[in-house]
């Protein structure tokens, strides 16, 4: 048994903070990996923004793969942003009983990456505005899709304060592709079926991720 000398380390009492980030790295091949956890975390688009100019300044990518799995949605904004470096113009329209409204996507603060390949990760987890993210790339910029069948859980909800000060969330508008198609309890049907739970593997053998890494062209890590 080693027995380490006593020393001495000096700890500073501060705030924690709690901050939820996308990771992100370059593969062999000049592939981009971007991890997107959530949406709801309100500069995730500009942090994304960031993974990606980071990653473009290191050279051109033949590749990338966004990675939404467990990713339940968040802000509408949030997923425009993230949009609007692979599309542009309408990508689908919102409505309800009243009213149609479309999806449009505009000019991105960064990298335009509309000529690039791009393959979407995805799970039974992947709900909401992240379930659109998925199936606007796979419809509109032929991404691949990897993983399995998403939550089909689309419709945006609405919070209204109640008398009591309790809050009531209605579900009111719905989501649907240019073709037409409704994600509402049908999700997004991958091009590829890889029927794993992803969380049991590392990154270096997970076989989603392995998979998507083959389909841009990518030989092993």
């Amino acid at each position: 048994k080693v027995v380490e000398k006593l020393r001495d380390v000096v700890l500073t009492r501060q705030e924690v903070q709690n901050h939820i980030v996308p990771a992100y790295r370059r593969f062999p091949g000049d592939i981009g990996y971007v991890v997107i956890p959530t949406l709801w975390v309100q500069d995730m688009d500009e942090q994304v923004n960031g993974a990606l100019t980071d990653l473009v300044a290191e050279g051109p990518l033949n590749g990338l793969i966004l990675d939404v799995r467990s990713n339940g949605g968040g802000w509408l904004y949030v997923l425009s942003g993230l949009l609007s470096h692979f599309t542009r113009g309408q990508a689908g329209v919102f409505f309800n009983r009243d009213t149609v409204r479309p999806l449009e996507i505009g000019a991105p603060a960064g990298p335009d990456l509309r000529d690039l390949k791009i393959v979407v990760l995805v799970d039974g987890e992947t709900a909401s505005y992240a379930e659109v993210l998925a199936a606007v790339l796979q419809h509109e910029k032929q991404a691949l899709v990897v993983g399995t069948r998403t939550a089909g859980n689309t419709e945006t909800t609405y919070a209204y304060t109640l008398s009591d000060g309790s809050r009531f969330w209605l579900a009111q508008e719905g989501f649907r592709l240019l073709n037409g198609a409704n994600l509402e309890g049908h999700g997004v049907e991958p091009n590829v079926t890889v029927d794993v739970d992803w969380t049991h593997y590392s990154e270096d053998d997970d076989p989603q991720l392995l998979e998507a890494l083959r389909l841009l062209g990518a030989g092993p890590k």
